[in-house]
């Protein structure tokens, strides 16, 4: 079901909406797409409301960017979800809704309740979350066991080195993620946080695909760095990496490192510090005072 960018579906069409969801007792198959409208509180929990009676649910998607749901409403909405016991997807967008501490911690406790959840995918982009919220999320994370794909979309809001220390410790629990991407651009995380945040994601030995974005107006520099590249050295599943470091610093003029017995003098990082790359096997080391190079060593072609 989907409904164009910037229509005028109200709290009246949630609820409608909702009561037609919840007569789908069979249902195992949801994707909403209401971005853009004038949904509140209200409207998100009339929506949880539906979804708490089609108990078949196994694959949810719903965006609700650019609403007004508020705490409140991400409370319904995660309470109606949370009876959904056999769920094993759930995508849910929620940037630009008026989302605070609050909002994140009612959703940790509730996907908290998700043991069958594989597929994982919230976007809170554009919302004023900050440490305890993402504290909260991180304990209910490190509960799905089984979780296999984790998207957190958290740019833009007020995410500090407690908060980023708190989703380490979440995320190391999660022993069969495999995909991993963090949207973390313009918080105001330092080499403390990032740090934190290294070293629990390198006891997710399972890990195959990282994507983190640091760019913006984060506050790291090369301590962090060498704990990214540190942190890479240990996985070693990793098959493709993508880390965006844009504008938080100038690059050296080269740097090396070394493969089996040889010397490679390579140029720094990409122009936009973004790396992307496929790799079988990945090793970098650097000090703490120089800036750390992530660079490939291929042996299958």
């Amino acid at each position: 079901m989907n409904k164009n960018d910037c229509n005028s579906v109200s709290n009246f069409g949630a609820f409608r909406l909702g009561i037609g969801l919840g007569n789908c007792t069979n249902l195992n198959y949801l994707r909403l797409n209401i971005i853009g409208n004038k949904i509140n509180a209200q409207g998100a929990t009339n929506l949880g409301n539906g979804l708490g009676k089609s108990i078949k649910l196994e694959h949810i998607e719903i965006n609700l960017n650019n609403n007004d749901i508020g705490d409140q409403g991400l409370s319904g909405l995660a309470e109606g979800r949370s009876s959904c016991r056999n769920l094993q997807t759930l995508t849910l967008g929620l940037w630009m809704n008026n989302l605070t501490d609050g909002g994140a911690s009612t959703f940790g406790s509730s996907i908290a309740k998700c043991s069958s959840l594989q597929n994982l995918s919230l976007t809170l982009n554009n919302n004023s979350v900050g440490d305890l919220g993402i504290s909260n999320l991180a304990f209910g994370l490190q509960k799905c066991s089984q979780i296999q794909m984790l998207k957190l979309g958290l740019c833009k809001n007020q995410i500090n080195a407690l908060g980023i220390s708190s989703l380490g410790e979440g995320l190391k629990k999660c022993k069969s993620l495999q995909h991993l991407s963090l949207k973390l651009n313009d918080n105001q995380i330092s080499d403390e946080g990032i740090t934190a945040l290294s070293k629990g994601l390198q006891e997710c030995y399972e890990l195959k695909i990282l994507i983190i974005d640091l760019s913006g107006e984060n506050q790291i520099g090369n301590i962090g760095i060498a704990a990214l590249s540190m942190m890479i050295s240990k996985l070693k599943n990793l098959i493709s990496i993508e880390i965006n470091l844009k504008g938080l610093f100038q690059p050296p003029t080269s740097c090396s490192y070394a493969a089996g017995k040889k010397q490679k003098h390579l140029q720094p990082i990409a122009e936009n510090y973004k790396i992307k790359i496929p790799i079988y096997w990945c090793l970098a080391m650097a000090e703490q005072a120089s800036l750390a190079c992530i660079l490939e060593q291929t042996s299958k072609k």
